[in-house]
């Protein structure tokens, strides 16, 4: 099969991007990484993945080496049920504060999963 996309989770290894830059910018038999998907910032909100402490600089980095590589970028905000609180106006404000911090990083997307 060819001409198949690929998004890649980032599991806090930075050494990763540089093996996915070196040995698949270019593709494979025609299939390519169409980019990079990581979790939210643990300063903002939790993360359904389990992964070793990620901040607002480590997105920043990940984001960074998207755009020298060509990669587009995916931030997973999918976290866990936050039941009403979700809907609160200081949560919806930290969200879009988010958001927002994240674009003018120049993220590309976001998954958002809310279980209610």
């Amino acid at each position: 099969m060819s001409k198949l996309n690929f998004w890649v989770p980032f599991n806090g290894d930075f050494e990763l991007l540089e093996r996915l830059k070196s040995d698949f910018a270019d593709g494979i038999n025609g299939n390519r990484i169409e980019g990079i998907y990581f979790p939210t910032p643990q300063e903002y909100f939790g993360s359904a993945r389990v992964v070793k402490e990620f901040t607002i600089n480590d997105a920043k980095k990940v984001i960074d080496f998207c755009k020298e590589t060509g990669f587009k970028t995916n931030m997973l905000l999918n976290s866990s049920c936050e039941g009403a609180e979700w809907y609160s106006p200081q949560t919806v404000s930290k969200t879009l504060f988010l958001v927002k911090k994240m674009k003018d990083l120049g993220l590309s997307g976001i998954t958002l999963t809310n279980p209610i």
